[in-house]
């Protein structure tokens, strides 16, 4: 194994635990009874996050789709 596969690797586990941290959190406090209002502000949170996950999918794949019809130069 090379080094550059090993620090993707290890990139690629920080960044999937990050994401994990996240979601863990915004599912454990869309269910929190206990606070007055955090249920409701965990769930706009989660919404603002899909949004914006959305947002980049389709930016990402306009961009990365090949354009048949553009002119080569």
């Amino acid at each position: 194994m090379n080094i550059n596969s090993s620090h993707d690797s290890q990139q690629y586990h920080l960044h999937f635990q990050m994401l994990d941290t996240l979601l863990t959190t915004l599912i454990r406090e869309m269910l929190n009874e206990g606070v007055e209002g955090r249920k409701v502000e965990a769930k706009i949170v989660a919404r603002r996050f899909v949004r914006s996950v959305a947002r980049i999918f389709v930016v990402l794949n306009v961009e990365l789709t090949p354009q048949s019809g553009k002119k080569r130069k």
